[in-house]
């Protein structure tokens, strides 16, 4: 078990020993095992903007390609929010990344990056679609007619 003895959880931790035990199966201690006193009243916050941002990212990534009404409409609002360079309330996005200790700058680029992608592929495979053969009917064989004079 590896603990940086300058932290505040590694003190809390070898004052409470008995408090954080390790799994005998896995060996494994949970995070929330390493909470201390001090972040009981900040996860449910972070547990939130977590979430806010979580479900900002899943419909910027599940919608980008949506032709529906809906899908559209999900991804235009996720894109704003994540795109907006303001911090004037808690629940914008670069309120959150601030919160969770997260370079707003880079998630964007990162997600900029991943929608340029995801294009660039959508556009070769419906070129790709559009240059494919039509075969002819009757299962693909071509029957030649000779007409008598």
């Amino acid at each position: 078990m590896l603990l940086a003895t300058a932290s505040r959880d590694a003190r809390q931790f070898a004052r409470h020993r008995d408090e954080h035990r390790v799994d005998p199966y896995t060996g494994i201690i949970l995070p929330d095992q390493l909470l201390a006193a001090r972040d009981a009243h900040v996860e449910p916050i972070h547990a939130l903007m977590i979430a806010v941002l979580r479900d900002a990212i899943d419909c910027f990534r599940k919608h980008l390609l949506d032709h529906s009404r809906r899908g559209r409409r999900l991804f235009r609002e996720a894109e704003a929010w994540l795109m907006a360079e303001s911090a004037h309330t808690p629940l914008e996005f670069e309120g959150i990344c601030e919160g969770l200790d997260l370079d707003p700058d880079y998630v964007r680029d990162r997600l900029s990056a991943w929608r340029a992608r995801q294009l660039a592929q959508a556009r070769t495979a419906d070129a790709a679609h559009r240059r494919r053969p039509i075969p002819p009917r009757g299962g693909g064989r071509v029957r030649i007619i000779a007409m008598a004079r």
